[in-house]
């Protein structure tokens, strides 16, 4: 049995499952008869705070990423409150790469593998956007181009996004690179580097197939990695005015998230229920609607801290995401009969924080479902 470290209220039991525990100063609010420490299990996969970068990729992303290059669409999204790792798993360093980089790295390793196969040839493209707070709307800013307007239309595609087409590894990470820099981001009482939009990257995958005269693209399957912004306590940040309105967004933006994987959850365990419709609530889930209606595959990481101070957080993510673990998709590129359904992936992944805190506190952990 593992030790409870000092100052930490969560630990790995098994690979996959995890144990929280209340902190001794908050017993004395606990309720009488119920246990200081709960396990929440069943996760697909549990890794802690001292993995590297390649362990995340290759229990998390990698089948994503084998499934996409045999042509069947998938979304990872990563969320948790502010200051979790969120961006460091997805994105990573230049030294330490994160699930992005290293998905592109095997993307085009795969690719240069098949050249001088039976297998006709691919082109991959790139588009990358945020979602972010305007006032008390939302708006789309492309992060690869300079356009001003964006509309989300009702197939959920997005109008006048700018799609790049990549030829490697290194000039798509150059792509990213530079999207990151324009990508919303602020300091907070929580986070000196918050970010403050909701981020999305789609990489296309396009088969040519060619004939006599010219060549015809057709169109293949789409790897989608969405980095949230971080849920917010206003005591914890201390914003006001504008940055109050973005934490609102964010948490408003999060909550009709886990409200629409809650609903999928509900009607898949009676089909006789209408799946609710909160999707049409936020901009994020009307883009992302194919998969929180259960229909192409997702998978989620939970970012969360394990410090005796972040306990409320820690506890309401594991409390709110654990059902969720019981999700089954069908993948549209896989089939449109309803009993090949299959369990989400669910795993829960520690990690080390690598921005910069006001206070120091235990490492981050990463729960992805």
């Amino acid at each position: 049995k593992q030790q409870q470290p000092p100052g930490v209220c969560l630990v790995a039991t098994g690979p996959g499952s995890v144990a929280l525990t209340v902190p001794q100063a908050k017993l004395v609010d606990h309720r009488r008869g119920r246990t200081a420490t709960e396990v929440f299990d069943g996760f697909s996969a549990v890794l802690p705070p001292d993995s590297s970068q390649n362990d995340i990729f290759t229990q998390v992303m990698n089948p994503l990423v084998d499934e996409f290059l045999g042509g069947k669409s998938g979304l990872l999204v990563a969320m948790g409150p502010t200051g979790s790792g969120k961006t460091h798993t997805v994105f990573g360093t230049a030294r330490n790469p994160g699930l992005v980089p290293l998905t592109l790295q095997k993307i085009f390793t795969a690719a240069d593998e098949s050249e001088g196969g039976n297998q006709s040839p691919r082109l991959f493209y790139l588009s990358m956007f945020e979602i972010l707070c305007e006032g008390k709307g939302e708006r789309i800013l492309d992060l690869l181009s300079d356009a001003a307007e964006l509309v989300l239309q009702q197939s959920a595609t997005i109008k006048g996004l700018k799609e790049v087409a990549i030829s490697s590894a290194m000039d798509a990470e150059s792509l990213v690179s530079r999207g990151m820099l324009k990508r919303s981001t602020a300091a907070t009482d929580a986070n000196s580097e918050s970010s403050r939009s909701q981020c999305i990257i789609t990489i296309r995958a396009v088969h040519k197939t060619v004939d006599q005269k010219s060549e015809h693209p057709t169109s293949g399957s789409v790897l989608t990695i969405a980095d949230l912004a971080g849920a917010e306590r206003k005591k914890n940040t201390g914003n006001k005015g504008s940055r109050l309105l973005e934490s609102n967004f964010i948490n408003n933006t999060s909550m009709v998230f886990g409200l629409c994987l809650r609903a999928l959850l509900d009607h898949q365990k009676n089909q006789k229920k209408t799946l609710e419709k909160h999707f049409k609530n936020s901009m994020l889930t009307r883009y992302l609607k194919d998969y929180l209606e259960g229909r192409k595959k997702m998978t989620l990481i939970l970012n969360v801290k394990p410090g005796e101070d972040d306990y409320a957080d820690t506890s309401y993510l594991l409390r709110q995401a654990s059902p969720y673990m019981k999700i089954r998709y069908t993948s549209l590129d896989e089939s449109s009969d309803l009993v090949s359904q299959k369990r989400t992936n669910v795993s829960l992944v520690c990690q080390e924080n690598k921005k910069r805190r006001k206070v120091n506190k235990p490492e981050p952990e990463v729960v992805t479902v």
